[in-house]
């Protein structure tokens, strides 16, 4: 059964009827002081879950929001984040969508924010052997949450919405299969698909670019890099996914 962290300050009524619900369905919740310090020293693995209610007044707790970030990204436990005033678009600046597993925002609905979280732990724990880790790579929060919702049914699904973030997740985390776009600012698909080759601690992690772009010219650019493949963004979802599934289909017989 996952551990429930409840990181909060002040709470309500809401939350305290999410807490009695996950209660009574056996789960252990366990209220969590907003402190770094605190938060440094719980004990978290991928059976773990943190609900945090995002009001105004975590905004000055900055530092325990950033370790419990970093407490996320290295045991990859699960984040339910419960909107509770204005303060959450400060809390949303500190923790990145990618590291999110589900969001309830305003109108909140006491009666389905409990099922729901106790559903999704409950298919992160149905998972068994060992799970294909997709990263996905893509400047668009847009793109990087329907991708994921795309994939995250048969696959372990990671996000990153930039080069710089997508290096550090990868020193972290060895994914399967990068999905990665190819026409993101600063550092371009092209450019972190050149850095992740030249590292050899990353060289031999198989890429396919996504992109935008269906013209000749751009595919044969993106072709000229040596990708395992491309995919168009403006493909049906089945077939990106399709495209994934061949993808670790083939990798399993050349590894037979």
């Amino acid at each position: 059964m996952s551990r429930i962290y409840l990181v909060k300050q002040k709470g309500s009524i809401i939350l305290n009827s999410v807490v009695e619900y996950l209660r009574t369905n056996n789960y252990d919740v366990e209220d969590v002081r907003v402190d770094m310090r605190a938060v440094r020293n719980m004990p978290a693995d991928q059976n773990t879950a943190f609900v945090l209610y995002a009001e105004s007044s975590l905004a000055a707790k900055a530092d325990a929001i950033i370790t419990l970030k970093d407490k996320i990204i290295e045991s990859k436990a699960a984040l339910f984040v419960i909107e509770g005033d204005e303060g959450y678009t400060e809390i949303k600046i500190l923790i990145p969508d990618a590291l999110i597993t589900q969001t309830f925002r305003h109108p909140l609905d006491a009666k389905t924010i409990g099922p729901t979280i106790i559903s999704r732990l409950e298919s992160r724990a149905s998972l068994t052997g060992r799970v294909r880790k997709v990263m996905i790579v893509d400047d668009s929060e847009v793109m990087l949450t329907l991708a994921r919702n795309w994939l995250e049914d048969k696959y372990e699904v990671a996000c990153a919405n930039s080069g710089t973030q997508a290096i550090k997740y990868l020193s972290l985390d060895r994914p399967d299969l990068i999905l990665l776009d190819y026409e993101m600012p600063i550092v371009s698909g092209k450019i972190l698909f050149e850095m992740i080759r030249s590292d050899p601690d990353f060289a031999g992690i198989p890429v396919i670019f996504l992109t935008g772009q269906n013209d000749k010219k751009s595919i044969m650019e993106v072709l000229e890099l040596k990708p395992e493949g491309y995919l168009l963004k403006s493909m049906d979802p089945a077939e990106i996914i399709k495209a994934v599934d061949d993808f670790f289909m083939k990798m399993n017989y050349s590894n037979m």
